[in-house]
């Protein structure tokens, strides 16, 4: 009280000096007020000295407090958030607080829980205070958001984007971690899903062999993997067949059609408990979307009895007794007890919330989920818009693409044939050089046979002019003569044979020429076209016009049929407007398109299972595996009654089909009930 101005640094309260009042603050570090509150607590009593600049005695100027507020994290499937939260605060206020950081408006399918001392864990209550239940006692406290309830059809109840991306994390991790059974052959192509809203669409040149080895253990369960003499190499060419299916899927797309298949097991969104019948003997109960099933202990996929929602008027329980009044009144009661009487709330907890889901999913929408459903409808819209858009962007580049290493090859091979050209015209350069060459030589080697020619017509003059000498000297001059005529003869003859080589080299050498003018014109006329397309290749690669883009597509292939519209306007009908006929024919019509639908994906899973056949190691099969029946759901082993009692509501537009109502039952109590509404 005697301390005016107080802020908060650390963990503790400083406050000015109180002797000078409020305009001497005096101010500390973050590691010096961890300091003295340590050393205040330990030694006085929540008092803490410190010292101003330049003066050397410590005063008291404030009081270490407590902290005011508790650390909580609070972790979903794919994020932590933590909060600093009043000690006072409620679990419905944590929860409110946590739904509004992420988004999340469905927020009837989720809760906050907690693993307490006993390590088991515990959902928190929302009406009770943090702190008083039993929370970790550590700092800071642990909880994890997790779906408590689950739909009966993901299709058409889960509308946010968020609410179905925490489904498919929740149930993929429960798959992995062997919590929830799934068939060899389905856990392939979930795999596969999981692959496809993981990474996008294949692509052989990105993925290549391998990718996916090292993750076969994130993707399939241990128990599949073990029950097969397969290599990770082989499991992922067995995923990438069916992943390489899938493109074109956006990631929202693949997680729903994930859960479309993990719905259909047997122990989707069933929660086990361990109860005894009047005879002690050990069973399970299972608490699902559709009502209560009894297992026998060493098989929780086929249920022994079936209680669906609308054949119980009222659950109730004593301590550990329960007891499920039929709204039959001709049936017996059914008791069991359960092992804990804290598991006895759960149980009903469980009951209460299923049960109240049944009826909502009955009933009329309310205002907030039609406005959430026109709202993801709208947004589904501009999504299918922006992927079309997409679609067509990359279809454009690809064909721009394809243009671009048309132009290439276009390039590289005059960029060929000029370096051909270029070669050819060296050679008809190197062949001429050689012609003149051989040329020169045939002139000299022809002067010489003429010189010689004139020194033998000289030296048969010289003969002539002696001739009149002696007759022995004129025999002898005639010998010499024939000789030189001889010679002289041989050498003219070799004069002519030169002169025609002369004039054969002299043609050749035109030729040469005329073909060394033709190359160099060729060589011009490839070195303007190279330059033309390396300008075109060089420059960037323009956003083709459709126009454009489709006649150049049509140079290679056929131009694609135009899209016919196929969105229809809703129409709305009311009672007066809609004829039984009408009505079946709609019924008929959604029947045929889901069993087209179940049809390929059953064949789908039967082809996956005949090519794993002759891997299989019989020895490694899991209890759950010897008990599974191939190609059974969970709706196979349904109660027959429970199907029969299950009401179901068709919604077009304004109309509002029942295709059979339920009885209203009465409310009656016990110690601790609840009675059913209808």
């Amino acid at each position: 009280d005697e301390l005016p101005h107080k802020w908060w640094i650390g963990p503790f309260c400083i406050a000015s000096d109180p002797l000078r009042g409020p305009s001497y603050p005096y101010t500390l570090t973050r590691t010096q007020a961890r300091w003295w509150s340590h050393h205040s607590l330990s030694t006085h009593r929540h008092l803490v000295f410190v010292t101003r600049p330049g003066v050397g005695r410590a005063r008291l100027i404030g009081l270490a407090m407590p902290p005011k507020t508790v650390d909580v994290v609070v972790s979903t499937m794919d994020s932590e958030m933590e909060f600093s939260v009043d000690p006072k605060m409620t679990g419905q206020q944590l929860f409110d607080q946590v739904v509004r950081t992420i988004g999340l408006r469905e927020v009837w399918y989720f809760d906050i829980c907690f693993v307490d001392s006993h390590k088991n864990t515990q959902w928190l209550k929302r009406h009770k205070k943090i702190l008083v239940q039993d929370v970790p006692r550590v700092q800071p406290v642990p909880f994890r958001l997790l779906a408590k309830f689950y739909p009966e059809d993901v299709t058409c109840e889960l509308i946010q984007e968020i609410t179905q991306h925490l489904f498919y994390l929740q149930i993929k991790q429960l798959i992995i971690q062997e919590e929830l059974f799934v068939p060899p052959e389905a856990a392939v192509l979930l795999a596969s899903y999981a692959v496809q809203a993981k990474l996008g669409d294949f692509s052989p040149a990105i993925h290549r062999k391998g990718f996916l080895c090292d993750d076969i253990a994130l993707l399939m369960p241990r128990r599949v993997t073990a029950q097969y003499q397969m290599t990770p190499q082989m499991w992922e060419d067995r995923v990438t067949a069916c992943y390489a299916e899938h493109t074109g899927m956006a990631r929202d797309e693949a997680e729903m059609e994930y859960m479309k298949i993990a719905q259909d097991l047997e122990m989707y969104g069933v929660a086990y408990f361990e109860i005894k019948n009047k005879k002690s003997s050990l069973l399970y109960l299972g608490i699902d979307a559709l009502g209560l099933n009894i297992y026998r202990h060493n098989d929780r996929l086929a249920p022994q009895t079936a209680f669906p929602w609308g054949e119980i008027r009222n659950i109730s329980y004593n301590d550990r007794k329960f007891t499920i009044k039929s709204s039959d009144d001709k049936s017996d009661d059914f008791c069991f007890f359960a092992t804990r009487p804290d598991v006895s709330k759960i149980i009903l907890q469980l009951c209460i919330g299923n049960h109240e889901l049944y009826i909502r999913r009955r009933n009329m929408d309310t205002m907030e989920v039609q406005q959430m459903k026109a709202l993801a409808r709208e947004e589904k819209q501009r999504r299918a818009a922006e992927q079309a858009r997409l679609m067509k962007e990359r279809e454009y580049r690809e064909l721009a693409e394809r243009e671009k290493e048309r132009l290439a090859q276009r390039l590289e091979k005059v960029k060929k044939q000029a370096a051909q050209a270029q070669r050819e015209l060296l050679r008809s350069e190197e062949t001429a050089q050689l012609l003149a060459e051989k040329i020169e030589i045939a002139e000299v080697e022809t002067g010489l046979l003429l010189r010689k020619s004139h020194e033998a017509e000289a030296a048969l003059d010289r003969v002539r002019q002696e001739k009149a000498k002696t007759d022995e000297e004129v025999r002898a001059l005639e010998r010499k003569a024939r000789d030189a005529e001889e010679l002289a003869r041989t050498m003219a003859q070799e004069a002519a044979s030169r002169r025609s080589e002369i004039e054969a080299l002299a043609n050749q050498l035109a030729d040469a020429k005329a073909a060394e003018r033709d190359a160099r014109n060729q060589l011009a006329s490839l070195s303007v076209a190279s330059s033309a397309a390396g300008s075109r290749l060089m420059s960037p690669v323009p956003v083709l016009a459709p126009p454009v883009l489709a006649a150049i597509a049509a140079e290679g292939r056929a131009s694609p049929a135009s899209d016919q519209p196929d969105e229809k306007e809703d129409t709305s009908v009311t009672f007066a407007t809609v004829s039984q006929q009408q009505l079946a024919g709609a019924l008929e019509a959604e029947h045929k398109a889901y069993v087209a639908k179940s049809a390929a994906l059953h064949k789908q899973l039967q082809d996956l299972k005949s090519d794993m056949e002759g891997l299989h190691k019989p020895e490694a099969q899991s209890v759950l595996d010897q008990m599974h029946k191939p190609g059974a759901t969970k709706f196979d082993t349904l109660h027959p009654g429970r199907l029969r009692a299950c009401p179901h509501f068709l919604f077009r537009g304004a109309l509002v089909v029942c295709i059979w109502p339920c009885q209203v039952p009465s409310l009656s109590s016990s110690i601790m009930e609840y009675t059913l509404p209808r």
